[in-house]
């Protein structure tokens, strides 16, 4: 467990002010609804939230990150691929998803 915390924090953002860099890593890779709002409440507040999100949807991160989770963030590549655009070329295409609230259902298969 110790190996995988210090690979999330080499994973962290490279902003030294960040505020996730005040919390331990394992809030930020969430295992329950509550470290994940928590997480999440941690990026709202924080004054490089586009630049993470940014990070994550390119570099496809695992854990929170600009706010959004994993789902949250593949979901924005799907509609960005529906849309035909590429990201972080074109990063107006996703104006219109972040910050929507998540109220997707799971389809199981």
């Amino acid at each position: 467990m110790t190996a995988l915390l210090e690979l999330l924090a080499l994973a962290s953002p490279d902003f030294p002010d960040a505020l996730c860099k005040s919390v331990s890593p394992e809030l930020m890779t969430p295992d329950t609804r509550e470290q994940m709002n928590f997480g999440k409440s941690v990026c709202c507040k924080c004054s490089h939230k586009k630049e993470c999100l940014e990070r994550g949807i390119t570099n496809r991160e695992v854990g929170i990150w600009g706010g959004t989770d994993d789902d949250e963030r593949e979901a924005m590549r799907n509609a960005m691929a529906r849309l035909g655009a590429t990201f972080p070329k074109k990063p107006r295409a996703l104006k219109h998803i972040v910050g929507r609230p998540r109220n997707r259902k799971k389809v199981s298969a």
